[in-house]
Formats: C-alpha cells, sequence, structure tokens
C-alpha cells in the first residue's frame, strides 16, 4: 500500500498543470509526498538502505525547492504605517506591492531639527 500512495502521489503532482505559481507550490508538494512515502517503502517494505538514502536525498531537495517556491509565492506584506503611503504614492503610479518594498528596502525616516526644515 505504500509502495502504490507513493505512486499515485506522484501521478498527481504530475498531473497538475504547470500554468501558474500557485500550481507549482502544488507540483513540488506532492513531488515532497511521493519522496517521504517512497522514503517510508524503502525502509519499510523493501528494507534497502540506499533506495531509502536516494529517496532521502530527493526528498530534501525538493523540500528546499518547494520552499524556495513558496517564498517567493508568498504575497509581500506592507506594514500598516506604509499602507497609506502606497495608497497614496506609489499606487496611482501602477507600481507593485513587491517594487515599492524593494525601493523602501534600505531608506531610513529622519526627523527634522526645525519648523518648516526642507530635506
Amino acid at each position: 500500500p505504500v509502495y502504490l500512495t507513493a505512486n499515485l502521489l506522484l501521478a498527481v503532482g504530475l498531473l497538475v498543470p504547470q500554468s501558474s505559481p500557485s500550481c507549482s507550490v502544488v507540483l513540488r508538494l506532492f513531488l515532497t509526498l511521493f519522496h517521504v512515502a517512497s522514503c517510508t517503502w524503502a525502509l519499510i517494505d523493501l528494507c534497502s538502505i540506499p533506495v531509502f538514502c536516494w529517496h532521502a536525498v530527493l526528498l530534501f531537495v525538493s523540500l528546499a525547492k518547494f520552499s524556495e517556491i513558496l517564498w517567493r509565492c508568498w504575497p509581500s506584506s506592507i506594514p500598516p504605517n506604509v499602507m497609506e503611503l502606497y495608497s497614496d504614492v506609489f499606487l496611482p503610479l501602477g507600481v507593485s506591492k513587491e517594487d515599492m518594498m524593494l525601493l523602501l528596502r534600505d531608506s531610513r525616516i529622519e526627523d527634522l531639527k526645525e519648523e518648516g526644515a526642507i530635506w
């Protein structure tokens, strides 16, 4: 049953269309689950250490790739104090939230010493 489950997970993962980034996340999720089931099958049913090690290495690679794709697809969050700046200045110009956060990454807030001073 473990071998059959692993192959069904692989088949479902390969049937997922790769049309959008969220589909890539689902594909990597199924491939990761396939390698988990294959590791279990190799260790319990097959009792083969080389096959287990092979699937364990592929599991870690697939898990790393899954984490990377999930990180890239995760929507960027904007702190509440910057959301007003985004909606007033950047949104009318058509700037995405990711690009705005990239611009603001190296910025800093400086207080003006005198009333009405321009920096």
